[in-house]
């Protein structure tokens, strides 16, 4: 088996990632508030939007 790391993950592709990641643990981890969710979401580390680097802050 042969792992490759994505080379181009454009920023509006992390922002659909995070987007689904959101919904999906707001649906199911009723035990988090909305004040976790959104401090966990700034886990992500921000991109460079010169190069599309993936990542984002929030």
């Amino acid at each position: 088996m042969k792992i490759t790391e994505p080379n181009d993950r454009p920023r509006e592709l992390i922002d659909q990632l995070v987007g689904v990641w959101e919904c999906s643990v707001r649906v199911s981890h009723g035990f988090l508030s909305g004040a976790d969710v959104e401090r966990i979401k700034g886990y992500v580390p921000p991109g460079d939007p010169r190069r599309g680097a993936p990542g984002r802050r929030l």
